[in-house]
């Protein structure tokens, strides 16, 4: 363990902070950079510096070939080999790589030979994939290293999903290691993977690496956080305001039962069988499921006489309206829309009765 003074704070104090040894010109930042630095094993020093002159001198080549159009897409990590090296370095044999772009070094550093690397770089015939993969989508089953996944950040929920896994076997002695880009962190794939982490404790560390450009997009168009760090203390975070949430959870689930009561005993009393306008069921579900969510948020947000006033008006009459508009209409479901429908405000009643329970005094 660590003894810089960094690892000493908060958990706030870590996440707005910065945890930084050298400066540009490769002195140490301070004293307790310096003890840091001294405790440092020369032979494990060497390592790390060849597995970053390794990537740099890769990637150079790599990018020549493909503005040559001799390879397909590729995504260099110049600039971001310290964190890649670094990371791998902290993993053990065991342990399992979720990649986003620019983390080939990791499976390099792990052990993944440059000829399979470079066979999956052009997709030739000692590609394990067998050229089944896009360009640049490197993986190696043999050290754990997955592929890496395309679409921006989806790869979180995999690594967490994994973390999960092991959890559930009792392996307890691996980690499940997963990236994303400072862009990452404004997908629904983030939030969504830190908040299972954050609910079952899954064995992962989740790294970001904020290159300052997501793509094109600057940092500060990105994101309106003080650090992209302090975006998960939100899902590990046990605070919660109870004299709040609990009304304001009762609320929803009544006009949600009212809403399914009235859509089903108005179906079967018409025609349970008749196709008129179908998608209006959708959208009925889909003003029940924002009436009862928007309405719990709006209470909780609603630090004012003002903002309780508002979340109980929205809570009480949407699905008030939403009601009248169907049964004015006369649009009626058929039996297979009431059943899905069914299912639908069903999981809402059940995510606000497991609200209320966990609220109530």
């Amino acid at each position: 363990m660590s003894s810089h003074p960094f690892f000493a704070g908060d958990s706030d104090a870590k996440a707005l902070g910065l945890y930084q040894l050298l400066r540009d010109d490769g002195t140490p930042l301070d004293d307790a950079a310096a003890k840091e630095l001294a405790g440092l094993d020369r032979a494990f020093a060497r390592k790390l510096f060849e597995g970053m002159v390794r990537i740099r001198v890769t990637d150079a080549r790599m990018m020549a070939l493909q503005r040559q159009g001799r390879i397909g897409f590729y995504g260099e990590a110049t600039g971001q080999e310290a964190a890649v090296v670094g990371s791998a370095a902290a993993s053990e044999p065991q342990d399992w790589i979720v990649p986003a772009l620019r983390e080939a070094g990791v499976g390099l550093y792990r052990g993944m030979t440059t000829d399979s690397y470079l066979a999956q770089i052009y997709g030739n015939a000692l590609d394990p994939t067998k050229g089944r993969q896009l360009p640049c989508h490197p993986c190696d089953r043999a050290h754990h290293y997955v592929v890496m996944s395309s679409c921006v950040s989806t790869q979180i929920p995999h690594a967490v999903g994994i973390a999960m896994a092991m959890k559930i076997a009792g392996d307890r002695d691996k980690v499940c290691f997963g990236f994303m880009g400072d862009g990452g962190t404004s997908e629904p794939d983030f939030h969504v993977a830190l908040n299972f982490a954050g609910v079952t404790r899954a064995p992962c560390v989740l790294i970001c690496q904020n290159n300052q450009w997501a793509i094109s997009t600057p940092a500060s168009t990105q994101s309106a956080s003080v650090t992209f760090a302090i975006k998960a203390l939100a899902w590990f975070s046990h605070a919660s305001q109870l004299h709040r949430t609990y009304v304001a959870s009762l609320s929803a689930l009544g006009w949600t039962l009212l809403v399914a009561i009235v859509l089903v005993a108005a179906g079967l009393a018409r025609s349970p069988f008749a196709v008129q306008e179908p998608w209006v069921w959708s959208q009925l579900i889909i003003v029940a499921i924002l009436a009862s969510g928007l309405g719990g948020l709006l209470w909780n947000v609603g630090a004012s006489r003002l903002g309780v006033a508002v979340a109980s008006l929205w809570v009480n009459l949407v699905p008030f309206f939403a009601v009248l508009w169907s049964t004015a209409y006369g649009f009626v479901p058929n039996a297979y829309q009431i059943v899905g429908g069914l299912v639908a405000l069903s999981g809402v009643v059940y995510m606000q009765w497991r609200k209320l329970s966990a609220t109530a005094p």
